[in-house]
């Protein structure tokens, strides 16, 4: 539903209206009416495309506000109960929006969407264990290479390297060249301080593969590949996609990438003295 800023405030004074219209007439109905459940159902409406228009002007707290009276009045609202775990998500309220997520699989377990949605925010809050067995189950369900991803992920949280690298693995042979996971497997194939968990060969083609996909526009890919290159003793290429690097990370719209810059410069000067990068972060995990 496409309005005007003008059409907003029309549109949401008509809908108030017809709350307020139904509320009045409800106290004067027995409940037990066709006529009430009509009312009744007309309120719940406008409360969702109340809901729905504050949300979409950026007005968190007042959706909810909005979502919760549909959701007191019926409980089984599913798609309303998902706009509120968008709006808490929204506000960076991790919990509430997980006990919606739960509320939501109470009524339908089988939902893979919503499985990997509470493992994202369970891993969020801390809890790697409990984010890494609902990734496993929302895989009984659907087995794609993007859950195995982010299992991998809860899987690292945990410091179980081996099996995070078998996720990897698994989600390359779902779909072969799956950015994310030829990247993640990549830098610790190049980056890891035991040898025995290095193949800088193998690390190149992966990056080499992501980067591609991404055409050359991701500073963390460009980032890994460079890692890669100096791992196999490519220290000259390994400086320009550093270079390369950089230019991809000022050049993102939102500036995020000047955090990176620092960290990728102070990595070309480790390459202009022949030394490959080492990950410190991965030396404890097995």
């Amino acid at each position: 539903m496409l309005l005007s800023a003008g059409d907003l405030g029309v549109t949401e004074r008509y809908l108030r209206q017809i709350i307020a219209d139904a509320e009045r007439r409800l106290e004067r109905l027995d409940r037990a009416s066709l006529k009430w459940a009509e009312l009744k159902t007309d309120a719940i409406k406008s409360y969702d495309l109340l809901g729905r228009m504050a949300f979409d002007a950026g007005k968190y707290r007042e959706a909810l506000a909005e979502f919760d009276k549909v959701l007191d009045a019926d409980p089984l609202a599913r798609a309303v109960r998902s706009e509120a775990v968008r709006a808490h998500l929204a506000l960076n309220e991790l919990e509430p929006a997980a006990k919606h997520v739960e509320t939501l699989l109470d009524a339908h377990r089988q939902d893979p969407d919503n499985l990997v949605l509470l493992a994202g925010i369970r891993l969020q809050l801390g809890q790697a264990q409990e984010s890494a067995r609902l990734y496993e189950e929302a895989l009984q369900v659907r087995n794609d290479a993007p859950t195995r991803y982010r299992l991998a992920a809860a899987l690292l949280v945990e410091r179980k390297l081996t099996e995070a690298l078998a996720q990897y693995r698994a989600a390359l042979d779902l779909s072969p060249g799956y950015p994310p996971a030829a990247n993640d497997l990549a830098w610790v194939l190049a980056t890891h301080p035991n040898a025995q968990f290095r193949d800088g060969q193998r690390a190149v083609a992966l990056a080499r593969a992501a980067c591609k996909a991404s055409n050359r526009k991701d500073p963390n890919f460009l980032s890994t590949l460079a890692v890669a290159l100096a791992e196999t003793g490519e220290f000259q290429e390994a400086i320009e996609v550093c270079r390369e690097a950089i230019a991809a990370a000022a050049s993102l719209p939102d500036k995020s990438g000047a955090k990176l810059v620092p960290t990728i410069e102070s990595r070309i000067a480790l390459f202009q003295q022949g030394k490959p990068h080492r990950d410190p972060a991965l030396a404890e995990m097995q």
